[in-house]
This record gives structure tokens, sequence and C-alpha cells, in this order.
């Protein structure tokens, strides 16, 4: 048996209004004041004989009018059938009462969502409660929290706590909920036998019930209820599943994924990449059915580092995940300083020729590095002012001051690059330079075979490259491979066990003599190439390689690849990040703009020894979270990772209902399963039919009226 309720029961009031033509009626029937009058008798007495008749004309008309605002009123209501035997029971019933919170419960219906359409039910439930039923309230979203319980028959305490219950943006998993429902079971229920249920108020969703199956549902099994909130309108979704960045040259490239959980093709869909409210890239694409596609962007970079999201402003069923957040790097220039320790007045044969067409090859907007020249006599602390990476090239000397200088430079985090050349001293330069250099130099040697008249000309290339190091990480096998035909025919060689305790080969020559070293002197990096930048000593500068070497050398140097990504996690997962030496917490800045102060609560081990952390697990809002290293409460300029970006579930996209089948085998083939769907036929609404009714009493009205 089948019973009628409604989504908007507020509505109903509105019956009240079915009284006004009975109304109206009365207050004409007293309008006019009776007057006699002779010649109108005989009128009147023809009258009499059809009185009867008008008078159930007039019936008729009043009840078509009062049916007509009714029909209108509840149509407004939103009727629609469910079955009575998933809404009460003959017997007093306990029933543990499970509302779902999971992200795809936030999907329109109509003019509403799910989970608004569940509160209202519920609501409803608890209202249709008959003397002696209890029930108990189960929240089901990241963690099943009882929320009433024991039961009770108290429609305040039940409604007060269904008001608290608010949508959230991770997963649920019902088949857990349904076990925690289980054990929320009054003792007395489970061992007296009396009827007992679980009505569930979902929008069915099949990614909701898990990989767990098979309920322990004992001896009393209670009857589980389905009532699914949705409709196959509200199942018509896509999402921005993926985003990925490459750097270009002159550009950022961004590749968003687009995927369809639809059963329509979706054309000229607009996409969008946004900072905040300003456009930076928009484009149309065709999104087929069940499918997905890659958009590719190419926008600026952005001036400093930011948090983009790419968007699809289309109005489907579930809005929440049609965007998708990334992070950028800004692109700031690179600030490098050159001193040319052999300049020279034929351009191509001044030792910083190939070295400063490598690093702008084609201007400073392309490469991203912004360099001056001068002269090693005119080096002193103020041009070290802007820079972030120092080339000394082919330099003999430098003043005490300005070696003071640069140590200083380099200890706070500056870069340097050390290339030899004719010009070089080796006891010189290890006297000068001194802790400055990776590895003490020995000696300048001629390389590879000489030739008949004792000029070294063939040289000798590189062998064993490191390909893991982030200069040399981008480069393809093929171009690894060409470094070998690289010539160098003079080099310094670098003393046997002079190594500095923080040295690292990263290319080598043929011969195993090192060719490129680094080191750290404080928080710098220094880089030894034991060859010249100019041609003197090798080809290399004529070679395609050298330009990618070089930049990202610089690059390297100033800090820019060593740049840690931010951390990405779904909601509600937890996050452990490493705390610098220097820091004693974290501050993050979370979604919403509120700050939380985070204390070093544990430690894991790593190759440098015990890490302080700190865990961070309330990821519960889909967002970016900015994260700052602290000492004291004072913020820390640590390069340390820049936040956490918390996705959606991805899950969640897809709102495909499970089906009985897969539903029943879920909770067990013993348990008593009943679906209340509103897309089954007993559920379908019934607002058509009222206003289909409506239709026919004005017809009714209108032949009335003209008799």
């Amino acid at each position: 048996m089948n019973i009628l309720v409604f989504t908007q029961p507020a509505l109903l009031w509105g019956l009240t209004a079915a009284s006004l033509p009975l109304i109206i009626h009365l207050i004409n029937r007293h309008r006019a004041r009776r007057q006699p009058f002779a010649a109108i008798d005989f009128l009147l007495k023809v009258q009499r004989r059809s009185a009867r008749r008008i008078l159930l004309r007039h019936i008729l008309l009043l009840a078509s009018r009062t049916m007509l605002i009714m029909a209108i009123v509840i149509a407004a209501a939103g009727p629609f059938l469910r079955p009575q035997a998933a809404l009460t029971t003959v017997d007093p019933t306990t029933t543990i009462l499970i509302i779902d919170q999971s992200l795809s419960m936030r999907a329109r219906l109509e003019d509403s969502t799910v989970f608004k359409a569940a509160i209202e039910r519920a609501r409803d439930f608890v209202h249709s409660l008959a003397p002696g039923d209890k029930a108990c309230l189960l929240a089901a979203g990241l963690s099943n929290e009882v929320l009433v319980q024991p039961c009770t028959d108290s429609h305040r305490t039940l409604l007060d706590a269904i008001d608290t219950i608010k949508p959230q943006w991770g997963s649920s998993d019902l088949i857990a909920a349904f076990k925690r429902a289980m054990t929320a079971r009054p003792a007395e229920e489970k061992t007296k036998g009396s009827s007992a249920r679980i009505l569930l108020l979902t929008d069915a969703a099949a990614h909701a019930f898990g990989s767990s199956s098979g309920l322990s549902i004992g001896r009393s099994p209670p009857e589980i209820v389905l009532e699914n909130l949705s409709n196959e309108a509200g199942r018509d979704n896509l999402a921005v599943s993926r985003v990925e960045q490459r750097s270009q040259a002159r550009y950022l490239e961004v590749s968003a994924r687009l995927t369809s959980f639809s059963t329509q093709t979706k054309n000229n869909l607009l996409t969008e990449v946004r900072l905040d409210q300003k456009l930076l890239s928009r484009g149309f694409v065709d999104l087929p059915a069940g499918g997905s596609v890659k958009k590719v962007f190419n926008i600026q970079w952005p001036s400093q580092t930011d948090v983009l999201r790419v968007v699809t402003p289309k109005h489907d069923s579930l809005e929440e995940d049609n965007q998708r957040l990334f992070h950028v790097s800004g692109r700031r220039l690179v600030s490098a300083l050159l001193i040319n320790g052999d300049m020279r007045p034929v351009l191509h044969q001044d030792e910083l020729f190939y070295l400063e067409h490598a690093l702008a090859p084609a201007g400073i907007s392309a490469s991203g590095i912004n360099f001056t020249t001068i002269t090693p006599d005119r080096f002193n602390e103020d041009a070290l002012d802007n820079a972030e990476v120092v080339f000394l090239a082919n330099v003999h000397d430098l003043a005490p001051e300005a070696v003071s200088a640069l140590r200083s430079f380099v200890s706070v985090g500056g870069g340097l690059f050390i290339s030899m050349g004719n010009r070089i001293d080796v006891d010189r330069t290890n006297r000068f330079l001194d802790d400055l250099l990776p590895w003490q130099l020995r000696d300048v040697i001629a390389s590879g075979p000489a030739d008949p008249d004792g000029v070294h000309r063939q040289g000798i290339g590189f062998a064993e490259v490191d390909s893991q190091h982030p200069v040399f990480s981008l480069f393809e096998e093929k171009q690894l491979e060409a470094l070998k035909s690289v010539r160098t025919t003079k080099a310094v060689v670098l003393e046997p066990g002079q190594a500095g305790r923080q040295s690292r080969i990263l290319l080598e020559y043929a011969n195993g003599t090192p060719a490129l070293v680094e080191s750290t002197h404080g928080n710098g990096r220094i880089l030894l190439f034991t060859s010249s930048l100019d041609r003197d000593w090798t080809s290399w500068p004529a070679r395609a390689s050298f330009l990618p070497f070089l930049q990202r050398a610089t690059s390297y140097l100033a800090g820019r690849l060593g740049q840690l990504s931010p951390v990405e996690v779904v909601v509600g997962a937890s996050v452990r990040i490493p705390l610098a030496s220097e820091a004693d917490g974290l501050q993050v800045t979370k979604p919403d703009g509120t700050k939380q102060r985070l204390e070093a609560n544990d430690h894991y081990s790593s190759e440098q020894g015990l890490t302080n952390t700190v865990s961070f697990s309330d990821t519960r809002v889909p967002g970016w979270y900015g994260i700052e290293q602290t000492n004291n409460g004072k913020k820390l300029p640590i390069k340390t990772i820049p936040g956490i970006i918390v996705h959606p579930p991805a899950l969640e996209s897809n709102l495909a209902p499970i089906t009985q089948e897969e539903l029943q085998a879920k909770v067990g083939r013993h348990a008593r399963l009943t679906l209340a769907g509103l897309h089954d036929a007993a559920n379908k609404p019934q607002t058509l039919l009222f206003l289909l009714l409506g239709l026919c009493l004005v017809l009714v009205e209108a032949v009335l009226i003209r008799k």
C-alpha cells in the first residue's frame, strides 16, 4: 500500500486558501438587502421551478473552485507516493536513522539538493513516529558519528540533532555505517527479537558502499530500508579530474583532464583557467558521454607564487567538482653577476661570449635570467646587492675584501659558479678562494693524445654523468650520449684527497678526472667546472647541450630547481610535514583564512638522522592550506613545502546508483532489505497528476459558468 508524502510539506499551509470561494460566496450572499416588488412576483414563481437545478450548479461551481485551489497548492508541495511498508509498522519499532553526509549528497535535485531532501525526509520521519516508537540517529560521513543514543521517542531531541547535521566534502562508507548502526541497537532489541530496522537516507551512489560486504546480522536481523532520494536527472555530472603543468620558455603549459559521468555528450563546453576572479585563459571542448578529454592552455607565468584553478562553469548535478586547484611557482627572474676574467675586444674571443648567449639566447624574457657583466677589479660588496648567482670566469685574482664579500654572499644562500681558463694560476686560486673551492686545484694539463707536432688537438670527451642531479635530470638519453662527443683539450686536475667534505662529482672526463664538482658553503651552493666557458680549452660552448646546461645550473644555484611542490591529498587524509632544524612548529592557514599553530609531535628516521615532523589531519574542506615554518611564533624564511592542496575525492564525482542485486550482495543475502527510492514506480512525483486535475477543474468551471 502506498501513501502520499510531500517534498515541501510547509506549503500545505496554503490549503487554507481553499476556503476563499466559500467565504466570497457567503459575503456576496448577504451583500444585497431584500426589497419586495410586486411586479416580479410572477417571475419568482417561474424561478422556483428551476431553483434546485440552479442550486446544484452553484454547489458544483463552488466545489470546483475550492478543489482547483487545493490541487494547485498540493502540486506546489511536491507530492509523491511512497510504500507505507517503508514508513510504518504495526508494532512499536526501534529505528536507527542514518543520514548520508558524503559530497555526492550535495548534488542538485530540482531547486534543492539531495542532502536537503534527506533532512526534510528525516524530519518527516520523526513527526510520523507512532506512540511507543523510538529512534537513534547516525551521521555517515568521514566518520560514522552516533548523534542520538540511546534511542528515544523525544521528537525535540531527534529534530535538534538532525538540524546539526551538515553535508561534508569527503566520502562515506555506508556498509561501515550499517555495521556501526548494528552496534547502536539497544541490547533488549537484540535479545527479545523486537521489531527493529535501519533507515538509510542517501543518494544510493554505488561508490558509497565501499568494498566490504557481509553484515553480521545475528539471530534477530533488523530490516534495512534504503531510501534513494535522488533521481536519474540528478546523475548527470562531469568533473575536472586532473591538472598538470609544464614549463616552457615563454609561457606555462597547463593540461586539464575533464571526465564525463553523463549519458549525454557535452558540446562546446567552456573551460577556464583562473587566478581568483581573474581570467587567465579559456577554451571550449567536446566531452563525449562517459569519456574524458584533455584541454591544453598556454598562460603567462604568474609574477609570484600562487594557486590557480581550472574551472568548468557549466551547471551540472554536482558543481563542487567542476574545478581543481594547482600550485604555480612564480617566475621571478634569476639575477646573475658575471665576472669576466679575460675580456677581449673581439667578441667571439671574449671569455663570456658563449656564456652570455647561453643565459639569454633570445632575450631575458625567454630564459628568465637577467645578468650583469663586470671585471674583477670592479667587483665589490655593492655589486652583490641584487645578485643570486655569481660566475667567476677565468678570474686570476680578487681583492681580499671582495673574497670576503663573496664568502658572505654564498654562506647566506647565494650560488657560485667557478670556471677555469688560461689566466688561472693554480696556487693563487687555491689561496684566494680557499674554502670556496669544492676541491683544491693541482695543475693544468693537456688532455688526450698529442698530434705529431706535440699539440693536443683531439682532446677527450665526457664519460660518467650524474643524470639524477637536477642540473642534468631533464637531459634525454640522446643528449647525455652527445656529451661524449664534446672534446676538451685542456683542464685543471684536482688534488687527490683534497676534496671538500660536501663535494660531489656530477660530470667526469673519459680519463676519470672530475669535470664538474658541486659543494656547499653555509646555505649556498658552488659548482666548479675544471675547463673554460669559452672555446680555448673545450668545444662544449659550440654544442647544443651547453645552453640547457648553463641555464639549469644557474637556476639550480639560485635555488629555483630545489623548490618543493605542495602536498596533494584528498579530503580527510592526514599529512606529515617535516620541520626544518631551526623551526619548532608550523602555522597552517586554512582555506577560510583561519590560522592554526602546530607543534612538533613526531619524528622519523632519514639519511640525516631523526627529523622532527608535524602531523596535520584537519583536511575536511577542499582548498589551499598555506604552511609557514615558525620559531617562537615567528615566521622563518626557509624553503620547504609551500602548502597542502586538498582535493575532493574522485569517486564522489560518479553518481551512478547501486543496483538492488549489488546492494543485496553488499549487505548479505540473509539481510532483510527494502528499497524505497524516488526512482521506483511507486515513488514517482505526482505533481503532474494534480496539475492535470486542476486543468480539468478549470474546464468544468468554464462549462458551469456558460450554462
